[in-house]
């Protein structure tokens, strides 16, 4: 197991690059150094609520809310805002285990204009329609599950979390989704469709 100092380290290696990324998108004066103790701790873009004291998230696709349980094992304070799944079996779980403000149960017919405004987004929508394991038949998916991605570029567009991240994979282990280094992010060409500003807040693959 890495050592707690390495987990350390990389947790603030991790919060600098976000932070890098935030401000090309927000260009500002002000240091990493300056505003680390208030970086996670000010209201998401979007949202007029005073200023938050911990850490806020939001989920979609959200499954075994593995962003929620890696922010407990690292002991990071945060508010969980609200989640979002379509199975009924696995929005028992979520309740029965993390207990978000709010449940959606469709992320396709919610109203993203009422959805609250997070820090950090993270949403893993299906891979199935872009993996070689499946058809491949991408946003034409027959199953309707490759539109779910236009509904969490709305969110994005909308709410401007601070940091967001999506997972999907795709043929030959692609993602469709590129994150390069602290200087920049890199995307396939449908992520082309989300507006720079947003891009640059800080985004990419899980």
């Amino acid at each position: 197991m890495p050592a707690a100092d390495d987990l350390l380290l990389a947790s603030n290696q991790a919060l600098h690059r976000a932070f890098t990324q935030n401000k090309a998108a927000y260009p500002r004066q002000s240091t990493y150094i300056q505003e680390q103790t208030t970086f996670f701790q000010t209201p998401a873009r979007g949202d007029s609520d005073p200023p938050a004291r911990r850490l806020t998230i939001g989920t979609d696709c959200s499954g075994m809310e593995a962003p929620l349980q890696a922010l407990a094992n690292m002991k990071i304070p945060h508010d969980h805002l609200f989640s979002c799944d379509y199975d009924p079996f696995v929005q028992s779980t979520i309740r029965a285990n993390f207990a978000p403000r709010t449940l959606f149960e469709d992320v396709l017919t919610r109203d993203n204009r009422k959805t609250p405004a997070v820090d950090v987004y993270v949403a893993g929508f299906p891979c199935q329609p872009f993996s070689v394991g499946g058809k491949q038949q991408g946003f034409a998916d027959e199953k309707g599950r490759g539109i779910i991605f236009w509904s969490i570029r709305e969110y994005i567009d909308l709410k401007r979390p601070k940091i967001f991240g999506m997972a999907v994979c795709t043929s030959q282990n692609q993602s469709l989704i590129e994150v390069s280094s602290e200087h920049g992010i890199g995307f396939h060409p449908t992520m082309a469709s989300i507006p720079r500003s947003v891009r640059g807040s800080a985004g990419g693959c899980l």
